[in-house]
């Protein structure tokens, strides 16, 4: 899909080549901790030491994509990641992949992750118009399953070539992403005709907006005369997104819904993955576990846009939340490798159309402004709950085995599903033709 007059297509290329990259380290790094150290558990411990430097650093990351420019931010986050993956291949090639190495790339990209990893998603709202942000978004979905279908494969045949491969593929990958990013330009300033006041917000080459609302008018030269009202100032700017999703019931509830229910499937899709390895299994059988969850994606993907356009958004959402429960249960309990492929196959189908309609209708009511600190508020959730989840993994298979470690999941995974769907605002989401005009029913948006 294209959007005239938009680049799109580039921001596309940049996003797909970082997503690439991450996928690749995703799959990797537990599978070479596990390889290198013999340990499942060193591989959680890794994992949680990484989500933790996420979470520490998010909501910084917030105020700094809600402060500059976010295209220049998704190019330095690019060429961070060549310059660190380049020097740990390097290190790898003479002196060999270990444990010590793994935690410093680990936590390298982390604290990226944490401070620049919401610029290119907020980047995209600037990139295309807002009334085909549904569209783009399930674009990005098939894109995604895309990246992991080939993802887990070809990262586990990297492993089996060499340990050091994958290092030397992300570095290559965010080359092409930092050289496509280089042509993102907002849809305002490519299209300076066009009347889409909603992109005016961090376009490159311009002043971004002013978000220190809600600061009195007296700190702000405080803010600017010491390095003591600075600090109080970006602490402001930060706290303000948890001060937006607590404004409102219905973003507070879903915020805390999708905080829970990722982390703990992809621990399910982890806790698999890594009991192939612990069992002698090839790196390239377990990337066929991730690659059966991203065929339902992708398969989900084709019929997002259809979705989204025909069905309420409430009951994508629904489904959604309830439909991978029995699927992680199914691919715990049964004791074959092609039967856990076909139960993770469904697993996640409805998750392009139920990002495309709670994400879309999500993308329309947050403020332009607000959205970095937003994402990063959401993320940072996530990623609190993460390290117990990989922990919980890693010990877990360690020491209690597989199903049982994969029945607490799975029940873990249930609670959150029923406290996603007993949200009855979330339910009742429309179409995205009546978003409008229920956000401003549930006191979302300002009455017209």
């Amino acid at each position: 899909m294209s959007f005239k007059g938009s680049t799109y297509g580039s921001w596309l290329v940049a996003d797909t080549a970082t997503q690439l990259g991450a996928s690749l380290r995703q799959f990797a790094f537990p599978v070479l901790a596990l390889l290198v150290s013999g340990s499942a558990s060193m591989a959680g411990n890794i994992g949680a030491l990484m989500a933790f430097t996420v979470a520490a650093l998010s909501l910084a990351g917030g105020v700094l994509v809600d402060r500059y420019d976010r295209r220049r931010l998704l190019l330095a986050s690019c060429a961070f990641t060549v310059v660190v993956f380049t020097c740990a291949s390097l290190w790898g090639f003479f002196w060999g992949i270990s444990v010590p190495l793994l935690f410093a790339v680990g936590v390298a990209v982390a604290v990226k992750a944490g401070l620049l990893g919401s610029a290119s998603n907020v980047l995209l709202r600037s990139v295309v118009p807002t009334e085909h942000l549904p569209q783009a978004m399930s674009v990005n979905q098939g894109r995604d399953a895309a990246v992991e279908l080939s993802g887990g494969p070809l990262s586990g045949a990297l492993v089996a070539v060499s340990h050091v491969a994958p290092f030397v593929a992300e570095a290559a990958l965010n080359l092409v992403a930092f050289l496509a990013a280089l042509r993102i330009r907002p849809w305002d300033e490519a299209n300076p005709q066009q009347d889409h006041a909603a992109s005016q917000g961090n376009a490159p080459g311009k002043t971004p907006p002013d978000t220190s609302a809600g600061q009195p008018d007296s700190e702000a030269p405080a803010a600017v005369e010491g390095a003591t009202g600075a600090v109080a100032s970006f602490f402001a700017e930060a706290l303000a997104g948890f001060k937006f999703i607590f404004s409102s019931r219905f973003i507070l509830r879903l915020t805390v819904a999708s905080a829970l229910f990722m982390p703990l499937l992809n621990g399910v899709i982890l806790l698999l993955v890594l009991g192939v390895i612990s069992r002698g299994g090839s790196p390239i059988s377990a990337g066929l576990l991730n690659s059966a969850v991203a065929v339902g994606v992708l398969a989900g993907s084709l019929l997002s846009a259809k979705l989204v356009g025909r069905i309420p958004a409430g009951r994508i959402a629904l489904a959604a939340f309830l439909l991978p429960v029995p699927c992680a249960l199914g691919a715990v309990l049964v004791p074959w490798f092609w039967l856990r492929m076909l139960c993770l196959l469904p697993i996640l189908v409805l998750l392009p159309a139920g990002n495309a309609s709670v994400g879309g209708f999500g993308m329309t009511v947050v403020p332009q402004e607000m959205l970095g600190r937003f994402f990063s508020v959401m993320g940072l959730m996530g990623v609190l709950v993460t390290p117990l989840v990989t922990l919980s993994v890693g010990y877990g298979l360690q020491y209690l085995g597989l199903q049982a470690t994969g029945l607490a999941l799975g029940a873990a995974l249930l609670a959150s599903a029923l406290f996603a769907v007993g949200n009855r605002q979330m339910r009742e989401i429309p179409t995205p033709d009546g978003w409008q005009e229920y956000a401003r029913k549930i006191n979302l948006l300002p009455a017209a």
